[in-house]
């Protein structure tokens, strides 16, 4: 039994394997056969099992444009999901299309994890009934409901696109499936109880702590499944005192949330409960469940008070039942029911997905970390067919998460040692077993005034306090310190993550329950195992003692271990929790490091190793390795490697992950289409148990309509003309939607050099003078001009100089060149951020190129995309415009635009297309709040904007205060968008759409609170200047899937996803809001994610068939990769611009700027402000400080991050 399983008290029963996945090799025209039946039926379906069994292997992949070479730029758009490739969109072929389809069905709203459970981020839903009658019975009721605010925002509601008065006609219709599953819940009380379940610790001291708010103490993936774990046991045993309310029942008629809200029919408690409190302390508990109770708290004799509640109660029918309140409240109460079956020991629950304690692994990216299988499920209310009627919909999603191994920190170092000498670290085994407990608590003692606190050694002050530091109650590791709303979101988001056993009804299963915990208890086996080689670690002594693990190398594990959870297993016999979170890899060892410690009345300096010996009688193995440190405000504990474990059920973040593990995140673990559908039948079937079996849904008599998934008829939309300079544009006519390139596809608006520099940072690369005949050769191919007093220059220079590439950087930024393409033998060296920083400080348009590309073109080698895609950039960075995207007029013979030249005017002419993209770092810790003003990021905010054309584009980036999801300062950086627009047309755009990234409807008030500043802005920067605004909420990370109604039996990617221009636009929003879900991308591997557009603000005339339309446009005018992306080019652009920000960021502070100006804004405010109200105010000076120092020579109206 491993360590997570014991903490939260798992069965010791292992689920069986996943099932295999389907096979994703076969050739195009070879016969196969179709998949139409799922694993409810008979054909393709693995057999049923009632047991449970680790999620299957997932996991899809959105694509990403063929804009690779061998470039040490970044790709413009990644997703850790998919990626495309470059053979397969050179084929110019498009799958084949399907003839049949039907009139467009309504389908579905979606929302993300995020917003599962939070009040706020809940959509009302869509309906799946007739069209027409749906749009009035939305206006019906949203005239009725739907508040001032909303209605002062109301966007048009249009016909369904099969309509004749449409703009624009699909290429055809095609019959799809989605991932999505209609639920009976006509079966339900027609009034369902809403009930308050508040839990208030009351610890010995008299300190009290409402377990429902966001805890610091108990945050980090772990605890939150512990503090969970704890609430729903306290909510269970509290039931179990009190069935006389509920009609004698068990349990299972209620749905908690894990917070302080649970659900029950009226049929079940008749009556509503006037306020009640009641204590429970452990003689309520079983010992085994007291013992995950106690891991929230530090003192013995803590009790729980209880106070309950009737807060309401809400409608499943009837005239009520479809006020957006309600339809909120009821979407609330059937995601809590719904998640009910999985929230138990076996599962871990995060807003993400949900994943299996045991198996469920996909694949070792080394010995320490894992990818695992897992899933996510999101429960919407829609308007059905009855008036009084609503429906439920149940979406399905696979998910994957790369997680650490529970193993021991000498294991870890050791892999993480050889991965750094290139050796890899090997695949290792699981690590140790045993009990381990959770980093929260409150109000224990800590150990003495010097050192020893939580068994470590180290100098500070006790922490028996429960002010400040990580276990201080008035903040959260996300760094939103007093904000209680902030708390709740995240307690909303959460709050399925953790329930009740999956007990049995009757009191025989929970005996068995109860023996099989005790079987569990880490006390009738050894806590931990040795998991490590024990002749390698006294090399790795050897290494460290003679100066072979350099501080770089020691600096890069203290950035992988740093937030990392960790049990200290030489504390015996403790019953607090003693949890610990590692800050760094500090370069001293036991031997060395020393203290402070009080030893009979006398402050003595002692070694690490003397006090471990002395105070708990061990003698350390290996008192030559680097210590591990945990801080706390000045407080530094220092813990021997060989007594710490690794806490399992630990995510690693996406900015801590190896290129290795992205690599299994993305590539081989990637299913298909049609695996996809299976996985997500068996995720219904085997671990929802939608079929039968789970109590929860049977009780609230919830069931599945069908088990079919929802079946709809989507539009394939004609892709735009694609115009070079040549007098007729490209048609994709049935040969993809990667436009070909051949001589006659010149630019049509080719740069102008004056200067270019070359500079090798590689001193093995000798090809400089054939590299520039190359481009030589090819700006004359391409048409680039060359001034009349163009040069170019070739230097070689030192990597490792940062001086000398300054001043080499402002040098060519006074003399005025052009472009200046660096050379390096990395295709992503450490200069690149260099030289990008210094981008945009100097305003230096910069290319970064690897000696590998750079040879083969010198030699003539490299395929044509090489060359291009080389050229592509190059020509964007020093002025120039590849390609212009026009509206179609045919396809393929067929009318696709009524009036391209009137659509063009309409929805061309004079509008600028925004896109806004949100870039957050890791949370910070209370720690690093404390140690340092800005130790946490500050979130970035891409900006890229349209000029004359919609594929001329500009962009900058700015800071904006750490996870803050409204953008500020729209003020100064909105008018910097249409000031370059009229300086480039002439005129301000009179239409303003903006492309802006989001997360559900809790976005939607943010985003119309910006659009207001927005207006503001426009009338100070001209007045009487009020355009009209166009606000589309774009959600890339929905769950929402759309697959081909039938599927070829081992078809490759291309041939089991749906096409390029795939949209569902036949659904309409709860709140009257224009939806569509659209796939722009083309995928090579793994399942395409569509995006869902939403439309929160629309002061034009545009329908949503002009929108959609529009939309698939702007995703070609990306001018590198000549094919799709998944976004519009503004989208994408601010999302490079994001990314590329953060870098800036990184290599602001790098370099050593930061203190600098910290220093300086304190000091300026250091005699007029309050010590209280420093942090805040020095952080927001420090952010527009360092936004302006960055970007204050950004290039304006020039794609220069391409």
């Amino acid at each position: 039994m491993d360590l997570l399983e014991k903490y939260m008290g798992a069965s010791s029963t292992k689920p069986p394997g996943q099932p295999p996945g389907a096979p994703s090799s076969g050739r195009r025209d070879a016969p196969s056969s179709v998949y139409r039946t799922n694993v409810w039926g008979q054909r393709g379906a693995p057999s049923s099992s009632s047991g449970s069994r680790p999620p299957p292997p997932s996991h899809s992949s959105e694509s990403r444009p063929p804009s690779s070479y061998s470039s040490g730029s970044r790709p413009p758009y990644s997703s850790s999901d998919s990626r495309s490739h470059q053979s397969s969109y050179s084929s110019g072929s498009r799958p084949p299309q399907s003839s049949s389809g039907s009139r467009p069905s309504p389908g579905i709203s979606f929302s993300t994890p995020e917003s599962r459970m939070n009040k706020r981020e809940y959509d009302g839903g869509s309906e799946y009934g007739d069209y027409d009658s749906k749009v009035k019975r939305e206006k019906k009721y949203e005239s009725e409901y739907r508040s001032s605010s909303e209605r002062k925002y109301e966007t048009k509601c249009i016909p369904s696109s099969g309509s004749n008065k449409d703009s624009f006609s699909p290429i055809t219709n095609i019959p799809v499936r989605m991932n999505s599953w209609r639920l009976d819940i006509t079966g339900m009380d027609e009034i369902i109880q809403k009930v308050m379940f508040k839990t208030l610790m009351i610890m010995s001291n008299g300190k009290t702590f409402d377990l429902a708010d966001g805890l610091v103490a108990v945050s980090g993936d772990v605890n939150r499944q512990v503090r969970r774990r704890a609430l729903c046991l306290i909510f269970e045993y509290w039931f179990k005192q009190h069935t006389h309310l509920f009609n004698g029942k068990n349990p299972s008629v209620a749905a908690y949330d894990a917070a302080e809200t649970f659900y029950v029919g009226k049929s079940n408690m008749p009556n509503e409960i006037a306020e009640m409190k009641s204590v429970l302390s452990e003689s309520d508990f079983s010992r085994e469940d007291w013992e995950v109770v106690s891991r929230i708290f530090r003192r013995a004799d803590t009790k729980f008070e209880i106070t309950v509640k009737s807060t309401g109660h809400l409608y499943t029918r009837g005239p009520n039942a479809l006020s957006i309140d309600n339809r909120s409240e009821l979407t609330r109460c059937l995601e809590c029911v719904t998640d009910q079956i999985v929230h138990t020991n076996d599962y871990l629950l995060y807003s993400t997905g949900i994943y299996s304690v045991k198996g469920g692994a996909l694949s070792e990216p080394d010995g320490v970390t894992e990818i695992k299988s897992g899933f996510s499920k999101v429960t919407k209310v829609i308007t059905g067919d009855d008036d009084t009627k609503p429906q439920a919909v149940m979406t399905v999603d696979t998910a994957q998460s790369a997680f650490f191994k529970s193993t021991s920190m000498l294991k870890f170092f050791h892999a993480k040692i050889e991965e750094a000498n290139g050796r890899g670290g090997g695949r290792g085994g699981r690590g140790g077993r045993g009990n381990f407990g959770g980093r929260g608590g409150y109000g224990g003692d800590r150990g003495g005034e010097y050192g020893g606190g939580r068994g470590g050694g180290g100098y500070g002050g006790g922490r028996d306090s429960y002010g400040g530091g990580r276990e201080n109650y008035g903040g959260n590791r996300d760094g939103h310190r007093g904000d209680r709303d902030r708390y709740r979101d995240d307690r909303r988001d959460d709050r399925r993550d953790d329930r009740r056993d999956d007990r049995r009804d009757d009191r025989r299963d929970d005996r068995r329950d109860d023996r099989r915990d005790r079987q569990n208890d880490d006390r009738t086996r050894p806590r931990f195992e040795t998991d490590y080689d024990t002749e390698a670690i006294k090399n790795l002594e050897r290494d460290f003692k003679d100066g072979r693990i350099t501080n770089k190398m020691l600096d890069n594990i203290s950035r992988a271990l740093k937030g990392l959870e960790c049990i200290p297993t030489h504390l015996k016999d403790v019953k607090a929790n003693r949890g610990i979170i590692i800050d760094s890899v500090v370069d001293q060892s036991a031997m060395a490091a020393r203290f402070n410690k009080e030893v009979a009345g006398v402050i003595t300096s002692v070694t690490v190793l003397d006090h471990f010996k002395n105070t708990h009688g061990l003698t350390i193995q290996y008192p030559n390795l680097p210590l591990i440190a945990s801080r706390r405000r000045k407080e530094v504990n220092f813990f021997p490697m060989e007594y710490l474990f690794i806490v399992p059920g630990q995510r690693i973040k996406q900015q801590k992950m190896t290129p290795d593990i992205q690599q299994h995140m993305t590539g081989q673990n990637s299913s298909l289409p049609l695996q996809h559908i299976r996985q997500s039948e068996i995720i219904l079937r085997d671990y929802l148990k939608m079929d039968g079996g789970n109590r929860y849904l049977q009780s609230f008599n919830i069931k599945l309509q069908s088990k079919e998934p929802i079946k709809m008829s989507a539009q394939l939309l004609a892709p735009p003309y694609i115009k070079f300079n040549q007098s007729q544009p490209i048609r994709l006519e049935g040969k993809g939607v990667r436009f070909p390139t051949n001589d006659r596809t010149t630019f049509v608006k080719p740069a102008e050099l004056k200067t270019l520099l070359i500079v090798s940072f590689d001193y093995s690369f000798k090809g400089l003078d054939q590299f520039e005949e190359c481009l030589n050769r090819q700006f004359q191919l391409q048409g680039i001009r060359k001034d009349r007093d163009y040069k170019c220059i070739k230097v070689q220079q030192d990597v490792n100089d940062a001086t000398a590439v300054y001043r080499m950087m402002k040098n060519a930024k006074k003399d005025k060149v052009t472009l200046v393409i660096a050379i390096c033998a990395e295709k992503k060296p450490e200069v690149h951020d260099t030289l990008k920083y210094y981008e945009e400080t100097l305003g230096q348009v910069t290319l970064q190129l690897s000696t590998e590309t750079c040879d083969k073109m010198s030699r003539g080698g490299g395929n044509r995309q090489t060359v291009d895609n080389v050229l592509r950039k190059l020509n964007n960075k020093c002025g120039g415009t590849n390609f212009y995207v026009e509206v179609p007029e045919q396809f393929s013979s067929r009318p696709v635009c009524r009036n391209a030249a009137e659509m063009t005017r309409k929805l061309f002419q004079d509008t600028q297309f925004i896109g806004f993209e949100l870039s957050h770092t890791g949370a910070r810790t209370k720690f690093e709040q404390q140690r340092a003003i800005l130790d946490g990021d500050p979130t970035c905010v891409g900006v890229c904007y349209t000029l004359k054309r919609s594929t001329e584009i500009g962009g900058f980036s700015y800071f904006q205060d750490t996870r803050v999801h409204k953008l500020l300062h729209l003020e100064e950086h909105f008018a910097t968008c249409i000031k370059e627009y009229k300086r480039a047309v002439g005129n301000l755009p009179k239409t303003i759409v903006i492309y802006r990234v989001g997360s559900g409807e809790g976005d939607y008030e943010k985003v119309r609170k910006e659009v207001e500043e927005m207006r503001k802005a426009a009338e100070r920067y001209e007045k009487g200047y009020n355009p009209k605004f166009l606000v589309v909420m774009s959600q890339k990370n929905s769950h929402v899937r759309i697959f081909p109604d039938e599927i070829r039996e081992g078809g490759k990617a291309i041939q089991q996803n749906v096409q390029s221009g795939t949209c569902v636009d036949s659904f309409g929003s709860a709140h009257g809001l224009m939806e569509f879900i659209l796939c722009c991308q083309t995928p090579m591997i793994g399942t395409v994610r569509p995006t869902r557009y939403t439309a929160i603000v629309n002061d034009t005339d545009w329908t949503k068939n002009e929108l959609m339309n529009v939309t698939y446009y702007l995703s070609f005018g990306h001018q590198v990769s000549y094919a799709p992306p998944a976004v519009p080019n503004v989208l994408y652009g601010a999302a490079n611009m994001a990314k590329r920000g953060h870098n800036n960021y990184k290599t602001f502070t790098r370099i050593g700027e930061m203190k600098d100006i910290v220093q300086r804004v304190m000091d300026t405010h250091r005699d007029v402000i309050d010590p209280s109200e420093m942090n805040d105010l020095v952080t927001t000076d420090c952010i527009d400080d360092i936004s302006k120092r960055v970007n204050q020579m950004t290039i304006p109206g020039r794609n220069f991050w391409a």
